[in-house]
């Protein structure tokens, strides 16, 4: 499972030179988002073998990628206010990922020479505040080999699970 949420949430008052004005109460500017993951990612894997050489083999693989990238801002910018209480400039942001990942996996071998294995991977990458980039012209693809990597040059992942990403 790849979740990916990015958002922007802005409350300005912008350019007010002719001067807002409160006659009771609260000059408020206030900006608030929520943001929130829930994913369960799960696998499960068997194998039985028998007979004289009997071999079971079994792989299972769970992934989850959740990645949260909300920016929140109120502001007043080059304006006059005039309230007859308090100016309040307010930003709240909150984000919440609550992920599951299993994985199972069973490998049974039976007879003379019975061989049983197996393997099972879970893997979960839970990220607020970080914003792949996938925009940004790369220099190099991941595999290149440059005699050197220099400041403003960028190499995007070619493959795998964070392909395309800088």
């Amino acid at each position: 499972a790849r979740n990916d949420i990015g958002s922007t949430t802005k409350a300005e008052i912008k350019n007010a030179n002719d001067s807002i004005t409160t006659q009771s109460g609260h000059a408020t500017v206030k900006a608030a988002q929520s943001a929130s993951v829930q994913v369960i990612a799960a696998a499960a894997s068997a194998a039985i073998a028998a007979g004289q050489i009997g071999v079971g083999l079994s792989g299972a693989g769970a992934d989850a990628a959740n990645l949260i990238h909300s920016s929140t801002r109120a502001q007043v910018v080059d304006s006059h206010l005039i309230s007859a209480d308090d100016i309040v400039v307010e930003s709240a942001g909150t984000s919440i990922i609550d992920s599951f990942v299993f994985s199972a996996s069973a490998g049974v071998g039976i007879g003379q020479a019975g061989i049983g294995a197996s393997i099972g991977v879970g893997l979960a990458r839970n990220i607020i505040g970080y914003k792949s980039n996938t925009a940004t012209t790369a220099t190099y693809q991941s595999g290149q080999k440059p005699a050197a990597l220099n400041p403003n040059q960028f190499v995007r992942i070619a493959g795998g699970i964070r392909s395309g990403e800088i």
